[in-house]
């Protein structure tokens, strides 16, 4: 690469020639340099954006603060990572007892979004409990003798104490372990709570349709 200056009369014009291949371009002092060539794109992966960028140049050649610059969108047809990320919280589930101290949880889910194309997973825990209590549990009255227990008795998951059949699913706990209010269904009936068996329901769902046919 060769460089020539030219003086014309009493202003002097430099002029850089620049020849490589044959081509020659000549360069205006002062004015900008050629464009660079384009950079990179500036992700791996998906749209991102490259740039060329030219450089004001004063009358002996040297750079000066003031360059311009050309945007280009780019695209790596690649799939990009993605990182999971967690939702919000849940509401706190029901405590684990129905009387007495308990635990309960609360859920979050790493789906928001997943993890996907080698993305991190979510950091943390998915999951939180603490304690609870409803309510305080009944005790196991002074008197009560499980001899007296009769065969239609509800006897206590705790096998300590029985209580009578019409106390089970009355919405009172009377169990020392709160179980005679575990597992009932209730049918409201002009203010009244009534337990019904599964095989009594069927009954009158039958009744009714024997009835109306």
């Amino acid at each position: 690469m060769a460089h020539r200056c030219l003086t014309l009369f009493t202003v002097i014009v430099i002029s850089c020639i620049y020849e490589a291949g044959g081509v020659v371009e000549v360069q205006k002092l002062p004015g900008w340099s050629p464009w660079s060539g384009w950079t990179s794109c500036s992700v791996t992966c998906g749209y991102g954006d490259s740039f060329r960028q030219a450089h004001w140049l004063d009358k002996d050649g040297q750079r000066v603060n003031e360059t311009a610059r050309e945007h280009m969108g780019c695209y790596i047809p690649k799939s990009c990572p993605v990182n999971g990320n967690w939702t919000i919280w849940s509401g706190w589930y029901w405590c684990s007892s129905v009387c007495g101290p308990g635990r309960q949880e609360r859920y979050r889910y790493c789906v928001n979004p997943k993890p996907a194309n080698g993305g991190l997973p979510c950091s943390g825990l998915a999951n939180e409990s603490r304690a609870c209590e409803v309510q305080p549990c009944p005790t196991i009255p002074p008197s009560f003798r499980l001899s007296d227990c009769a065969d239609e008795d509800f006897m206590c998951d705790s096998g300590l104490q029985c209580v009578p059949a019409a106390q089970r699913c009355d919405r009172t706990l009377h169990c020392h372990d709160g179980s005679d209010e575990v597992k009932c269904r209730y049918v409201r009936n002009q203010g009244a709570i009534l337990h019904l068996s599964t095989r009594i329901l069927c009954l009158i769902l039958l009744s009714y349709i024997f009835v109306t046919t």
